[in-house]
């Protein structure tokens, strides 16, 4: 214990002796523990999802899939009838629950004068409260719906709707005015859970208004969760549930799997990572590339100043200290330092945590003591003592006589050139990664949806406008600033409809999973979607007997001059009319899927174009017009372009994200070369000061000091190039739509790389450069 405080007070005397190495190791190190550290709060968040459930490895959400054109398409819903069917008939599930979710734009509670708006709501079997454990605050987990018209809100929408009132007993109306009882509140369900709603129906409502529900396999359109045995093989269940939706329902042939709950947060129906896992993966190298980055540069600085202390070495030996009493004093100096830049980091955490937050979209909470951060610090405090504490301990331990220590400075000057290559390699890399990952995002964000989003709002219909759309219509057009109005079932951003059913001249054995968009005949028109050929709707009321196509889906049905064919759609015969280029009405990370666009039905959103300047005076026209029909009911709206916007939220998030952690990376490999070139211009303070003498000019010094770094810098860019262009290639491929590597990205990358290297040389060498050359040769 004396040796350590021994140590420590030397430590502390070596690091102010060293003011400035020790502020670019203490600085580098903390900057980049701190950004490793936030980034493992995200990575640890990501992969924490659905884990609060106590059974969460025998909870699976079942996923249908069919063959269509020699590859079969997944989606995560099941029949109606599977769970109850399957509840029964096979022993291994200890329990189902399906959900259903109703969209959220077209539903808001309402008790007395107060009203919850723009909620998440879905209907549930009783039995969700016995697979999930959502913590309840009111009511019995056992029996949290006792009725079909039991609804239980969460913690804040009981809020919200009832103030400090027991809500337990209390009515609700719904947008459709129906009324609930309040049976339960649950506490708001937490941000790392895949499964979020703010109010819970009861799913018997579903089976009232559908009295056939649970015979109906061809309904499939309900997310069904089953809790397993411990120990069932999900793989068989899966099998078992094909066979039983086959024996109900052999005219469409579906087959089942089970995807685990744990692993729906970052992994696709077919179980591959997606674009959450990816950027997991995608961080964790950049914390390995960030620490790695932080320890070359505290191994170079100590290294390369190691002939400092071969004084200091020799007199502790000649009084009896040996290797091992020597690394332990190194040693102990590195971990000093590591704790003081832990300490920085822990500071400047505290600091940047609110616009972390912010950055990446979540609420978490940074606690000093918690198990995870305490696990979090000691991940990276062990990697970073591992990776450059004992390094330069057993370099500083080994040094022995004047050749042997000649011979360790050439081994050392190897090393550090090697690692100054590795550092701007990945620092490199990263830039390129980040550039590159924005500039798709950009890309995605930008692109030509094949409909002008722009100069458009959308409305949430409710009650009585649903049956009004033709005098909502005609007294908005009323309006100079309103060039069109259209109205859709589903949002234009989340059409889910879908039919497998569809039969179509020449089909044989294709088979094809359509989405189905119900709007009316002004939708193609008022967003400007082109048309390959054909016609479009008129508004005949037997339009809804005819149907537009988009190319996808005359590419996958096959079909040749598709306009006049006719479709079978359950019982009908339907004529194609018409067909439409494709556009995108869904996440652009996806490829266009076949789309039917039918006219007439139940309507529940209406779009509005507007004229470029004319917005405030339409949003008025639309308010008053849905007064006329809701006066009890908030007018709420949103545009179109932000809602296509909020669909890459998470990515541009992201990109955002890695760009300033390889932004940091270059700073901190930057910091490193200033240190270096420092200690070399120290080093060589009266070999410059001969050479002035002697008639060099400041070019010819500053050359002769920063040639070596440019030379490693430039080696670090040949060797990064080929490795970030293999990387991106590679990564790129998982996007539908895509940019290029091109070579222009690279060139850029280079060139900012050699200024930043200049810039950091430079400086120092032209300092050095300049000096007065009495002041370095006083002493000779």
């Amino acid at each position: 214990m004396n040796n350590l405080f021994y140590h420590l007070k030397i430590a502390l005397r070596n690091l102010r002796a060293n003011g400035i190495y020790s502020a670019i190791n203490v600085g580098g190190l903390a900057v980049s523990l701190a950004v490793c550290i936030l980034i493992m709060f995200w990575i640890r968040d990501e992969r924490s999802f659905d884990k609060f459930h106590k059974r969460y490895k025998d909870i699976y959400m079942t996923v249908a899939s069919f063959e269509t054109g020699g590859s079969p398409q997944y989606w995560g819903i099941a029949s109606a009838a599977l769970a109850p069917a399957a509840k029964t008939e096979i022993p291994e599930i200890e329990n189902a629950c399906r959900i259903f979710t109703y969209m959220t734009s077209t539903s808001f509670l309402k008790s007395d004068d107060k009203i919850f708006n723009d909620i998440g709501c879905c209907a549930v079997d009783s039995s969700f409260f016995s697979v999930f454990d959502f913590q309840i605050l009111k009511g019995d987990r056992r029996n949290m719906l006792p009725y079909a018209n039991s609804v239980v809100l969460s913690e804040h929408a009981a809020n919200v709707l009832f103030g400090d009132k027991d809500p337990i007993g209390q009515t609700v109306t719904d947008s459709n005015r129906k009324t609930w009882y309040v049976s339960g509140v649950m506490a708001d369900m937490p941000q790392n859970s895949s499964i979020r709603y703010d109010v819970l129906f009861n799913f018997r409502m579903e089976e009232v208004n559908y009295p056939k529900l649970n015979e109906e396999w061809g309904r499939v359109n309900y997310k069904t969760y089953f809790l397993l045995r411990p120990g069932t093989d999900a793989q068989d269940v899966g099998r078992r549930l094909t066979s039983l939706h086959a024996a109900n329902n052999n005219s469409w042939k579906l087959t089942y799997s089970l995807h685990p709950l744990e692993k729906e947060n970052l992994y696709d129906l077919e179980g591959n990572p997606n674009s959450t896992m990816q950027a997991c993966r995608l961080f964790s190298i950049a914390v390995a590339v960030l620490l790695l980055i932080a320890c070359i540069n505290y191994v170079n600085l100590v290294t390369a100043r190691a002939s400092r202390r071969d004084k200091e070495i020799s007199v502790r030996k000649v009084l009896g200290a040996n290797k091992p009493a020597l690394f332990s004093q190194f040693f102990n100096e590195s971990l000093l330092l590591f704790f003081f830049s832990l300490i920085v980091a822990t500071g400047l955490i505290y600091l940047l945590f609110p616009a972390y937050n912010q950055i990446i979209g979540k609420q978490l909470v940074f606690r000093l003591f918690s198990t995870e951060t305490l696990t979090s610090f000691a991940i990276v405090f062990a990697a970073v003592m591992l990776s450059a504490g004992i390094y330069p301990a057993v370099s500083l331990s080994m040094r022995k006589n004047l050749k042997k220590t000649n011979q360790r400075n050439g081994i050392n000057a190897s090393v550090r050139r090697i690692l100054v290559v590795s550092q701007f390699a990945a620092s490199v890399v990263l830039i390129l990664g980040a550039v590159t990952i924005n500039r798709q995002m950009q890309f995605i964000k930008t692109k030509n949806p094949g409909y002008q989003k722009e100069h458009v709002f959308y409305v949430k219909m409710s009650g009585d406008m649903r049956s009004h759309t033709i005098d909502i219509k005609a007294r908005l057009m009323q309006s100079a600033n309103i060039e069109g109005v259209t109205f859709m079932y589903q949002p234009l951003s989340g059409t889910t409809q879908f039919n497998a059913g569809i039969g179509w001249p020449g089909k044989g054995d294709r088979n094809t999973r359509f989405i189905m968009m119900q709007t009316d005949a002004d939708f193609i028109p008022v967003m400007g979607v082109k048309f390959a050929e054909g016609n479009n709707f008129t508004a005949m009321p037997s339009d809804s007997f005819c149907v537009i196509l988009n190319q996808k889906a005359v590419a996958d049905m096959g079909l040749e001059d598709p306009v006049g064919k006719r479709l079978t759609m359950g019982r009908m015969s339907v004529p194609v009319i018409g067909v439409a280029e494709d556009f995108h009405f869904e996440n652009m990370h996806e490829p266009i899927k076949p789309l039917v666009i039918t006219a007439g039905g139940r309507m529940q959103f209406m779009y509005v174009r507007t004229k470029a300047g004319g917005v405030e005076e339409a949003l008025k026209a639309a308010e008053a017009t849905f007064k006329a029909y809701n006066d009890d009911v908030p007018f709420s709206y949103g545009f179109l372009d932000e809602e296509f916007g909020k669909m890459y939220k998470a990515d541009l998030r992201t990109g955002n994200l890695f760009l300033a952690f390889a932004v940091i990376a270059v700073i901190v490999s930057c910091l490193g070369l200033f240190g270096l070139i420092t200690y070399t211009a120290e080093t060589k303070t009266k070999e410059i000061g001969i050479r002035k003498v002697l008639g060099a000019s400041v070019t010819e010094i500053v050359r002769m000091l920063s040639k070596e770094f440019i030379v490693l810098v430039g080696i670090a860019m040949l060797i990064a190039f080929p490795l970030a262009y293999y990387w991106l290639d590679n990564m790129l491929r998982d996007y539908a739509y895509r940019i290029s590597v091109s070579w222009q990205l690279f060139a850029a990358a280079g060139l900012i790389t050699v200024i930043l290297t200049l810039l950091t040389v430079g400086w120092r060498a032209v300092k050095a450069a300049t000096a007065n050359p009495v002041k370095s040769l006083k002493t000779e």
